[in-house]
This record gives C-alpha cells, structure tokens and sequence, in this order.
C-alpha cells in the first residue's frame, strides 16, 4: 500500500512539473503575432518629387539606403517594441530568401521579435528574399515597388500542411496581424487557424493590394485596415472622391465592408483616422508632432499605426482609445528617417500622451 501511495505521488508530482512546464510555455508566447511580409529595402532621395512616366532623373545623394522593411517585419517590430517593456515580444511569421539578405533580415528581426514561427528558404531553391524599391521625396512621402520574392512564392503549397505551421506559430497569440503583401490564401488560412485556437482579435492591413479582399477573408477578420488610397482601390472608387470628406470614406468603407461583419479603419493622414461599423462611425484626429519635431520619413507610420491599434486591443482598450493610441505611434514614427528606425517605443508613446 505504501508503496503504491508512493507511486502515485511521484506521478501526481510528474504530472503537475509538466503542467506548470507547459503553463510557463505558454506564458512566454508573443500575445501578438504578426504573418506577413519582409523585405530588403533599397531607398533612393529623389528631391521635391518622384520621377514622372518616362522621366529618368538622378537622386540627390550619390549612395542608396539599405533597410529592414516590409509590412509584416515592420509591424512586428512596432508591435514589440510597444510592448517589450512590459516584458512583451511579438512573433512573426514570415518567409526568408536562401540569399545574404535573407541571412541578414532574420539575424536583425531576432534581436527584437520572436522569428522562431519563420523559415528561411532551403538551399538552391532559387527563391530571393523580397525587396522594396523606395523613393523618398523631400518632404518624408515614400514611393515604392515591392517584388515578392519570398513572401509570394516561399509558402507551403499544401494547405493542410501550412495549417499546421500556423496553428503551432499563432498558438497563445490574443491578436493577430495579416497584411496584403502575401497572396490572399495564405492569409485566410492563417485566419481561419487563428480562429479554430480562440484568438480574440485579427487584424488585416489592407496594404500590399489595392484589389478588393476575399469575402472569405473579410468574413474571418475583425477589422480590415486601408489607407485613402488603398480603400479607393478596394471600394472601386477614385483616390479623389475618396479624399473629399468623411462621408465619402464612410460610402467606401460600407462597400468594403459588403455583407461582412469586418470594421473598417482607415487612416487618412493629417485628417486623423475613421472606423466604420455597419452603421457606427467613429473618429479621431490626427496629433501634433511634439514640440520642434518635424516630418522626416512618413515610410513607416501605417505600420506603426496598425501594430499600436492590434496592441491596444490585446491589452483590452475600448477601440476609440486604441485608434488614440494608434494616432500617437504614427506621429511619432514619422519624425525619424527610416522605417524600422523610426518605430517608437512604449514610453515614448506614453510620454507623448501624457501616460504616467
């Protein structure tokens, strides 16, 4: 008897090691988890404008820039550094080229978020990383063209398969973050597996496309989060109708929004940002830069805007306080050069709103 009482204490004592093994496991889980996009980013200053069709014009500094951009990198690193001094990391899920870049990138977004959900292409695959042509005007307005590389062709092509993959990368996350820089299968996969595992909130940059979104898509996300333009795009609608007020963004977010249930969010620049639900209309005004402060590098402030909106809601802001929030990390971001450069940190945010 005694020793069978034995027996059973050890495996009661086994039995809870291992729980409180997993618990700790998943305590230190990123609560945000970012699929997405990354890229080597090549920056040209090209003066007061872009080039016009046809025009060749030289940059204004004889060297380029070179950076860790992307949508999805860009938005992970936001993510952790709003968080990491909370004891915070987020995740990120993406896809490396089998080149230097891709060697380099990943190297560069370990020092900052969780990479371990990532792959790096396999040797002689061919496959590059993904890279963003940039122009920079004078005034901090970015141009750009994206070539894919990785992040289009470097998914798994069997979807069960990726559906694995994501359900251990996403596993813990309460907010996750999808953007238009990957095809569209992935991230309904993506979404759908964030669903089965009881994520609370997902979130769909709408940048990468100016195409509408899948309706199975849309169905999946809480919130789809465009630009003017990109919700032009997406809406049908023209840039400049689009821009002439708050009613005409509210007509574009409603077509977007179709027969789903997804909020819309769009920033619209200095006029601040607007989220439509059915037939909720919230707004916020943009900030003030901080006192001396002045546009830099504007590259990066929807990705900071985004993260710090998925952010608030993983800490359970009402979503007028996450949109304020989200305001003060994209002023901020917009006053130094680079993108990832520029991304704020916690305090810095909280400092700007006054947050003891």
């Amino acid at each position: 008897m005694r020793r069978a009482r034995r027996a059973r204490r050890l495996a009661l004592g086994a039995a809870l090691t291992a729980l409180a093994r997993v618990a700790l496991a998943r305590a230190d889980r990123a609560s945000i988890a970012v699929v997405g996009s990354v890229n080597a980013d090549v920056i040209a200053r090209v003066g007061t404008s872009v080039p016009r069709r046809g025009e060749t014009r030289a940059a204004t500094a004889a060297r380029v820039e070179r950076a860790c951009g992307g949508k999805g990198a860009n938005q992970a690193v936001a993510a952790s550094r709003l968080t990491c001094e909370r004891g915070g990391k987020a995740a990120f899920v993406g896809r490396f080229g089998e080149d230097e870049a891709g060697t380099t990138l990943r190297r560069a977004l370990r020092r900052e978020t969780d990479v371990s959900g990532s792959v790096t292409m396999a040797r002689g695959s061919g496959i590059e990383t993904g890279m963003g042509f940039v122009m920079l005007t004078d005034d901090g307005s970015p141009s750009a063209v994206v070539v894919g590389g990785a992040n289009a062709l470097g998914w798994n092509a069997d979807d069960e398969a990726l559906a694995s993959e994501f359900r251990e990368a996403l596993r813990g996350a309460k907010t996750v973050m999808l953007q238009r820089e990957v095809p569209e299968r992935v991230n309904v996969i993506a979404a759908t597996v964030a669903r089965e595992i009881g994520v609370r909130t997902i979130v769909l940059d709408a940048g990468g496309s100016f195409h509408a979104a899948d309706e199975a898509l849309l169905a999946l996300v809480d919130y789809v989060a465009p630009n003017e333009s990109e919700l032009a795009g997406m809406a049908g609608m023209r840039v400049e109708e689009v821009s002439s007020g708050d009613e005409a963004v509210v007509k574009a977010a409603r077509i977007v929004a179709g027969t789903s249930r997804v909020a819309v969010l769009c920033t619209l620049g200095s006029r601040g940002s607007l989220l439509v639900r059915g037939e909720d209309v919230t707004r916020v005004e943009s900030m003030e830069l901080p006192a001396g402060a002045k546009e830099v590098d504007a590259t990066a402030a929807g990705d900071a805007f985004r993260a710090a909106f998925a952010v608030a809601m993983a800490e359970n802001k009402n979503e007028r306080d996450a949109m304020k929030f989200a305001s003060a990390a994209g002023a901020l971001a917009v006053t130094k050069l680079g993108a990832m450069p520029s991304l704020p940190f916690r305090s810095d945010v909280d400092e700007f709103l006054g947050v003891s």
